[in-house]
């Protein structure tokens, strides 16, 4: 009877052995979808900000005129209240990079996206040094992100 016993604590022991694996399988895998929903939640959220910033700029004709020059990198001739909308947009498009790039750094962002983002990073640093509006991003970003601008889009 004892060995009987002895059997059957051997059988419970392999059986719950068996179930902690599966156990830790779901969970990495469980672990592994909530990365993927996070990550895909987060760019969502970046884009839904810039469609939002977009939408406004749409909505109001001379805003629209303001941020098509700014498009085409035609800010010289902007009168000083353009030129000071103009660096507000600069001021919103990098701190919604900004905190992309937070998310990024805290792999929050896939790959896909982030490199997305960077493209358009570079594309509106460009912008913004033409329109001589680099000083609020400079001022107005984290100094990681700024470092990092630089360091990728700058000269």
């Amino acid at each position: 009877m004892n060995q009987k016993l002895s059997n059957w604590a051997s059988l419970a022991e392999i059986l719950s052995g068996i179930a902690v694996v599966i156990t830790l399988i779901i969970l990495i895998v469980g672990v592994r979808e909530n990365t993927e929903i996070t990550r895909t939640s987060m760019y969502a959220a970046t884009l839904d900000q810039f469609n939002l910033f977009e939408t406004e700029m749409l909505a109001d004709p001379d805003l629209h005129e303001v941020y098509v020059r700014y498009l085409n990198s035609d800010t010289a001739e902007l009168e000083p209240e353009d030129r000071s909308r103009v660096e507000t947009m600069v001021a919103i498009s990098f701190r919604i990079l900004d905190r992309a790039f937070a998310a990024n750094q805290n792999r929050q962002l896939g790959e896909e996206e982030w490199a997305r983002l960077a493209r358009s990073l570079c594309t509106n640093y460009r912008r913004a040094d033409s329109a001589e509006a680099l000083w609020v991003v400079e001022l107005l970003t984290t100094a990681a992100f700024w470092e990092y601008a630089v360091s990728t889009c700058g000269e």
